[in-house]
Protein backbone atom coordinates (compact mmCIF):
# COMPACT_ATOMS: atom_id res chain seq x y z
CA UNK A 1 0.00 0.00 0.00
CA UNK A 2 2.93 2.20 0.88
CA UNK A 3 4.36 1.94 -2.52
CA UNK A 4 0.85 2.53 -4.65
CA UNK A 5 0.87 5.73 -2.09
CA UNK A 6 4.31 6.51 -3.10
CA UNK A 7 3.64 5.79 -6.70
CA UNK A 8 0.24 7.97 -7.14
CA UNK A 9 2.04 11.01 -5.29
CA UNK A 10 4.51 10.94 -7.81
CA UNK A 11 2.24 10.89 -10.63
CA UNK A 12 0.34 13.58 -9.29
CA UNK A 13 3.65 15.76 -9.05
CA UNK A 14 4.05 14.76 -12.78
CA UNK A 15 0.90 16.15 -13.81
CA UNK A 16 1.11 19.38 -11.99
CA UNK A 17 4.83 20.45 -13.45
CA UNK A 18 3.15 19.27 -17.13
CA UNK A 19 -0.08 21.14 -16.81
CA UNK A 20 0.82 24.40 -14.79
CA UNK A 21 4.44 24.64 -15.15
CA UNK A 22 5.41 24.24 -19.09
CA UNK A 23 8.93 26.36 -18.99
CA UNK A 24 10.43 23.41 -17.18
CA UNK A 25 9.93 21.44 -20.27
CA UNK A 26 10.05 24.20 -22.92
CA UNK A 27 13.30 25.04 -24.84
CA UNK A 28 13.93 28.76 -24.88
CA UNK A 29 15.56 30.63 -27.48
CA UNK A 30 19.46 31.82 -27.35
CA UNK A 31 18.20 35.10 -28.53
CA UNK A 32 15.20 37.75 -27.62
CA UNK A 33 13.61 40.22 -30.25
CA UNK A 34 13.53 43.56 -29.43
CA UNK A 35 10.48 45.43 -29.37
CA UNK A 36 9.18 46.45 -33.33
CA UNK A 37 12.26 44.14 -34.91
CA UNK A 38 11.76 41.28 -36.90
CA UNK A 39 13.09 38.00 -36.04
CA UNK A 40 14.98 36.12 -39.32
CA UNK A 41 13.19 32.49 -39.71
CA UNK A 42 14.42 29.51 -41.65
CA UNK A 43 14.15 30.29 -44.73
CA UNK A 44 13.58 26.34 -45.69
CA UNK A 45 10.06 26.61 -44.69
CA UNK A 46 7.22 27.33 -46.39
CA UNK A 47 5.79 29.52 -43.42
CA UNK A 48 9.08 31.16 -43.60
CA UNK A 49 9.27 32.26 -46.59
CA UNK A 50 6.20 33.78 -46.61
CA UNK A 51 7.52 35.76 -43.22
CA UNK A 52 10.81 37.04 -45.72
CA UNK A 53 8.56 37.67 -48.77
CA UNK A 54 6.64 39.91 -45.87
CA UNK A 55 9.68 41.47 -44.75
CA UNK A 56 10.83 41.97 -48.24
CA UNK A 57 7.54 44.10 -48.64
CA UNK A 58 8.09 45.88 -45.79
CA UNK A 59 11.72 47.32 -47.38
CA UNK A 60 9.57 47.98 -50.53
CA UNK A 61 7.10 49.99 -48.41
CA UNK A 62 10.54 52.15 -47.06
CA UNK A 63 11.92 52.12 -50.45
CA UNK A 64 8.44 53.93 -51.08
CA UNK A 65 8.03 55.85 -48.31
CA UNK A 66 11.91 57.24 -49.51
CA UNK A 67 10.57 58.20 -52.63
CA UNK A 68 8.31 59.80 -51.29
CA UNK A 69 10.43 61.98 -49.49
CA UNK A 70 12.81 62.76 -52.46
CA UNK A 71 9.61 63.80 -54.34
CA UNK A 72 8.59 65.84 -51.56
CA UNK A 73 12.28 67.46 -52.00
CA UNK A 74 12.03 67.58 -55.45
CA UNK A 75 8.84 69.83 -54.37
CA UNK A 76 10.69 72.52 -52.81
CA UNK A 77 12.37 73.31 -55.86
CA UNK A 78 8.91 72.97 -57.63
CA UNK A 79 8.16 75.72 -60.16
CA UNK A 80 4.28 75.23 -58.93
CA UNK A 81 3.90 77.70 -56.29
CA UNK A 82 1.13 78.82 -53.82
CA UNK A 83 0.65 82.63 -54.30
CA UNK A 84 -1.74 85.07 -52.80
CA UNK A 85 -4.49 86.41 -54.59
CA UNK A 86 -3.39 89.45 -54.69
CA UNK A 87 0.08 88.34 -56.16
CA UNK A 88 -1.50 86.58 -58.55
CA UNK A 89 -3.18 89.16 -60.29
CA UNK A 90 -0.21 91.49 -60.02
CA UNK A 91 2.04 89.28 -61.69
CA UNK A 92 -1.21 88.78 -64.76
CA UNK A 93 -1.68 92.45 -65.17
CA UNK A 94 2.25 92.63 -65.67
CA UNK A 95 2.27 89.26 -67.84
CA UNK A 96 -0.95 91.07 -70.29
CA UNK A 97 1.20 94.76 -70.34
CA UNK A 98 4.21 93.32 -71.19
CA UNK A 99 2.78 90.73 -73.85
CA UNK A 100 0.64 93.85 -75.72
CA UNK A 101 4.04 95.34 -76.69
CA UNK A 102 5.44 92.59 -78.51
CA UNK A 103 5.78 94.07 -82.31
CA UNK A 104 6.97 97.20 -81.15
CA UNK A 105 9.57 98.53 -83.35
CA UNK A 106 11.52 101.77 -83.25
CA UNK A 107 10.88 104.47 -85.49
CA UNK A 108 14.87 105.74 -86.25
CA UNK A 109 17.61 104.53 -83.50
CA UNK A 110 16.35 104.39 -79.78
CA UNK A 111 13.54 106.75 -81.12
CA UNK A 112 9.79 106.45 -82.26
CA UNK A 113 6.37 107.17 -80.18
CA UNK A 114 6.32 104.01 -78.00
CA UNK A 115 10.11 103.77 -77.09
CA UNK A 116 9.79 107.48 -76.01
CA UNK A 117 7.40 106.72 -73.77
CA UNK A 118 9.10 103.51 -72.31
CA UNK A 119 11.97 106.38 -72.00
CA UNK A 120 10.26 108.95 -70.69
CA UNK A 121 8.98 106.73 -67.53
CA UNK A 122 12.65 107.14 -66.51
CA UNK A 123 13.01 110.84 -67.51
CA UNK A 124 15.18 109.98 -70.47
CA UNK A 125 14.77 111.20 -74.06
CA UNK A 126 14.81 109.79 -77.33
CA UNK A 127 18.07 107.96 -78.42
CA UNK A 128 19.12 106.59 -74.96
CA UNK A 129 18.84 102.33 -74.46
CA UNK A 130 15.80 101.51 -73.44
CA UNK A 131 15.90 98.00 -72.37
CA UNK A 132 15.74 98.98 -68.46
CA UNK A 133 13.38 101.92 -69.43
CA UNK A 134 10.90 99.31 -70.87
CA UNK A 135 10.62 97.30 -67.54
CA UNK A 136 10.31 100.41 -65.43
CA UNK A 137 7.17 101.06 -67.76
CA UNK A 138 5.68 98.16 -67.56
CA UNK A 139 5.84 97.91 -63.90
CA UNK A 140 4.73 101.70 -63.56
CA UNK A 141 1.50 100.66 -65.77
CA UNK A 142 0.68 97.73 -63.36
CA UNK A 143 1.77 99.71 -60.44
CA UNK A 144 4.54 98.10 -59.46
CA UNK A 145 7.41 100.08 -56.84
CA UNK A 146 10.58 100.38 -59.10
CA UNK A 147 13.71 101.76 -59.36
CA UNK A 148 12.60 104.07 -62.42
CA UNK A 149 15.95 103.51 -64.13
CA UNK A 150 16.93 103.42 -67.08
CA UNK A 151 20.59 101.97 -65.81
CA UNK A 152 20.24 97.90 -66.15
CA UNK A 153 22.57 97.19 -63.30
CA UNK A 154 20.73 99.13 -60.40
CA UNK A 155 17.32 96.63 -61.40
CA UNK A 156 19.49 94.23 -59.47
CA UNK A 157 20.12 95.27 -55.93
CA UNK A 158 21.07 92.21 -53.66
CA UNK A 159 17.71 92.42 -51.95
CA UNK A 160 15.85 91.75 -54.96
CA UNK A 161 17.87 88.67 -56.40
CA UNK A 162 16.55 86.04 -56.22
CA UNK A 163 18.36 83.90 -58.77
CA UNK A 164 22.25 83.68 -59.21
CA UNK A 165 24.40 82.03 -62.17
CA UNK A 166 27.69 81.25 -60.39
CA UNK A 167 29.58 80.28 -63.82
CA UNK A 168 29.26 83.67 -64.97
CA UNK A 169 29.33 85.91 -62.13
CA UNK A 170 32.48 87.54 -61.70
CA UNK A 171 31.62 90.37 -58.97
CA UNK A 172 33.57 89.75 -55.65
CA UNK A 173 29.73 90.09 -53.62
CA UNK A 174 28.86 86.77 -54.97
CA UNK A 175 32.15 84.75 -54.27
CA UNK A 176 31.66 82.45 -52.00
CA UNK A 177 28.00 83.02 -51.34
CA UNK A 178 25.41 80.26 -51.26
CA UNK A 179 23.28 79.78 -54.26
CA UNK A 180 20.34 82.26 -54.27
CA UNK A 181 17.41 79.03 -54.85
CA UNK A 182 14.24 80.74 -55.23
CA UNK A 183 12.87 79.47 -59.42
CA UNK A 184 11.95 82.58 -61.05
CA UNK A 185 8.89 82.63 -61.95
CA UNK A 186 6.64 85.03 -64.85
CA UNK A 187 6.88 88.75 -64.14
CA UNK A 188 10.45 88.11 -62.57
CA UNK A 189 13.36 90.56 -64.65
CA UNK A 190 16.57 88.84 -65.61
CA UNK A 191 20.30 90.60 -65.91
CA UNK A 192 22.67 89.33 -69.11
CA UNK A 193 26.14 90.24 -68.08
CA UNK A 194 28.83 91.66 -70.68
CA UNK A 195 32.42 90.49 -70.08
CA UNK A 196 33.65 93.70 -72.57
CA UNK A 197 31.54 95.97 -70.28
CA UNK A 198 32.11 93.97 -67.44
CA UNK A 199 28.64 94.90 -65.88
CA UNK A 200 25.27 93.47 -66.35
CA UNK A 201 23.93 95.46 -69.66
CA UNK A 202 20.62 93.76 -71.11
CA UNK A 203 17.59 92.92 -68.90
CA UNK A 204 13.92 91.85 -69.83
CA UNK A 205 11.16 90.23 -68.13
CA UNK A 206 10.99 86.38 -67.57
CA UNK A 207 7.94 84.84 -69.17
CA UNK A 208 8.61 81.30 -68.67
CA UNK A 209 11.22 79.34 -66.74
CA UNK A 210 12.56 75.54 -67.37
CA UNK A 211 15.81 73.73 -66.25
CA UNK A 212 17.53 74.43 -69.56
CA UNK A 213 15.38 77.44 -71.47
CA UNK A 214 13.91 80.81 -70.36
CA UNK A 215 10.83 82.27 -72.95
CA UNK A 216 11.51 86.33 -72.46
CA UNK A 217 10.02 89.42 -73.27
CA UNK A 218 12.45 92.22 -73.60
CA UNK A 219 12.76 95.50 -75.20
CA UNK A 220 16.18 97.34 -77.22
CA UNK A 221 16.61 93.81 -78.61
CA UNK A 222 16.25 92.03 -82.17
CA UNK A 223 16.13 88.28 -83.64
CA UNK A 224 19.66 87.57 -82.85
CA UNK A 225 19.35 88.73 -79.39
CA UNK A 226 21.41 91.63 -79.30
CA UNK A 227 21.34 94.30 -76.19
CA UNK A 228 20.76 97.36 -78.38
CA UNK A 229 17.92 95.78 -81.21
CA UNK A 230 15.14 97.92 -82.92
CA UNK A 231 11.85 96.47 -81.23
CA UNK A 232 10.31 94.45 -77.97
CA UNK A 233 10.14 90.88 -78.91
CA UNK A 234 9.38 87.63 -77.06
CA UNK A 235 12.64 85.03 -77.28
CA UNK A 236 13.97 81.56 -76.01
CA UNK A 237 17.34 81.77 -74.14
CA UNK A 238 19.34 79.30 -72.32
CA UNK A 239 19.18 79.48 -69.28
CA UNK A 240 22.73 79.41 -68.71
CA UNK A 241 22.75 82.35 -70.46
CA UNK A 242 21.63 84.77 -67.44
CA UNK A 243 23.51 86.02 -65.45
CA UNK A 244 20.43 87.10 -62.08
CA UNK A 245 17.15 87.02 -61.95
CA UNK A 246 15.11 89.72 -59.81
CA UNK A 247 12.03 89.88 -58.30
CA UNK A 248 9.60 92.82 -57.49
CA UNK A 249 5.87 91.40 -57.82
CA UNK A 250 5.36 90.24 -54.46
Amino acid sequence: MAKNHAFLGLLCIAFICIHFYPACYRVKPDYYAEPGSVIEQNTDHPSSRGGHQATKKGHGATKKGHGANKGGHGASADRSEILSKATAAKIKRVKAIYDAQVGVREQGHNAGRKVESYLAAVNLGKGHAWCAAFICWVYGQADIPNPQTGWSPSLFPSSKVIWQNFEVATHPKWRGQASKAKIPRTGDIFGIYFADKKRIAHAGFVDSWQSNWVITVEGNTNPEGYRDGDGVYRKKRLTKSLYTVARYIN
